[in-house]
């Protein structure tokens, strides 16, 4: 088991070869506090009470679906936004509520034995950086200030691998995937002596 980060992500190879992953996944805003975020790099706001805190709750639609391991994400976001099984690169295995301090929402996945599942797991491997973004649906409203703020009727569908994600933070560090690295290594050394 490779150990934490600050934060509490982490990379994990699994017995069969596949890897468990656990990275930040959005950054909500939470009005009234010092804590979240007021929009990412795309200019848009999640507020955490009608967007992700909604669907992360015990219950909800999209929680259900994560629990019984419904929800797979892909390389890159689909052009039509739609999910395909022979696109599939790794399952949601859980997602967390916001942090009520920081708005975090913290994602945990587990690479598919699938072609796409592969090229993730060569990214891990060989220590190359790639990040999580977000994909659902709903209406979007302007601000006074000028921010794209997501509506209560936002409805989550998943996460995806992407090479270039939206909610700073939200990646899977290429120094974190070195040191992964370098454990791993470490480890099957260790086997061979």
């Amino acid at each position: 088991s490779l150990s934490e980060s600050k934060d509490g992500s982490y990379i994990k190879e699994l017995s069969d070869g596949r890897f468990r992953v656990r990275c930040k996944g959005q950054h909500c805003y939470l009005p009234n506090t010092k804590g979240g975020l007021q929009r990412n790099r795309n200019g848009r706001r999640y507020p955490a009470e009608t967007t992700w805190g909604k669907h992360t709750a015990p219950g909800a639609a999209f929680y259900e679906r994560v629990k019984s391991r419904r929800v797979t994400g892909q390389l890159e976001h689909p052009v039509d936004g739609k999910s395909a099984m022979g696109l599939a690169a790794m399952v949601v295995t859980e997602v967390s509520k916001p942090d009520p301090k920081t708005g975090v929402v913290m994602v945990t996945f587990e690479t598919m034995s699938t072609d796409a599942g592969r090229v993730v797991e060569a990214y891990i491997r060989d220590g190359v950086g790639f990040g999580l973004s977000s994909r659902g649906n709903g209406s979007i409203e302007t601000t006074n200030e000028g921010i794209d703020e997501v509506q209560p009727d936002f409805e989550p569908i998943t996460f995806d691998c992407v090479v270039d994600e939206s909610t700073p933070g939200a990646e899977v560090a290429a120094r974190t995937l070195r040191e992964a690295r370098e454990r791993l290594l470490e480890s099957a050394q260790g086997d061979e002596e």
